[in-house]
C-alpha cells in the first residue's frame, strides 16, 4: 500500500488500509512510530478530503491507538452527530 501510495497519493482506499494495518502492527510491535506514521497518513488523506467519513473514524482510531483520548474523541464527536446510527461511534 504504500508503494501505491507513492504512486497515487489521492488513493483513499489505501491511505486507510495503510493506517488501519499500521495501527494494528503499532500494537503487536509495541512500536509507537507505525502509529505516528498512521496518523501522518490519515492526516494527509484529509488535507484532499476533509469531509470524508471514514478517514475521520479513521482518525480518531489512530489517536486513540496512541492513548490522545481527548483529542479521540473530538474526532468522534463529530462523527457520531453525522451518523448517531454508526455502531463504531
Amino acid at each position: 500500500m504504500r508503494d501505491r501510495l507513492v504512486s497515487q497519493p489521492d488513493d483513499l482506499a489505501a491511505s486507510l488500509g495503510l493506517a488501519a494495518v499500521l495501527i494494528r502492527r503499532a500494537r503487536v510491535d509495541s512500536d509507537a512510530g507505525l502509529a505516528i506514521e498512521a496518523e501522518q497518513i490519515v492526516r494527509r488523506a484529509l488535507e484532499w478530503a476533509p469531509s470524508d467519513y471514514s478517514a475521520r473514524q479513521m482518525l480518531a482510531a489512530v489517536l486513540l491507538s496512541q492513548h490522545r483520548f481527548r483529542d479521540a474523541i473530538a474526532v468522534a464527536d463529530g462523527t457520531r452527530r453525522e451518523q448517531p446510527r454508526d455502531p463504531w461511534n
